[in-house]
């Protein structure tokens, strides 16, 4: 994934960002410290999100959207370690498909 920081420089005067993580442990520490700011999915699931989030109306360009892919050599995808988060992955996203087609109503 692409840094959002050209983007943020290009629309914020002087922008120098203060901190940058691609480490989510490091990003929630961040934040709840008031040093910055994380892009989070507006998605319901399973998994408490960190408390005290302050939503920002910011509009994120393509550049910065992705398709989520796994990738390792084919012959790793048999080690248990790899197909048990492969396999809670896709249980994950199936479960998060079915909440968002609601009986009689679909997304």
């Amino acid at each position: 994934m692409t840094s959002p920081n050209p983007e943020l420089a290009a629309r914020i005067l002087d922008f120098r960002p203060a901190f940058t993580s691609d480490d989510y442990s490091v990003q929630v520490a961040a934040y709840q410290a008031g040093v910055g700011a994380m892009i989070l999915l507006k998605t319901p699931h399973r998994l408490t999100r960190p408390g005290g989030l302050v939503e920002l109306k910011l509009q994120l360009p393509a550049s910065l959207r992705a398709p989520l892919a796994i990738i390792c050599h084919k012959r790793m995808t048999d080690l248990p370690k790899v197909r048990s988060v492969v396999d809670l992955l896709k249980r994950e996203f199936a479960d998060l498909r079915k909440s968002q087609i609601a009986p009689g109503k679909r997304k």
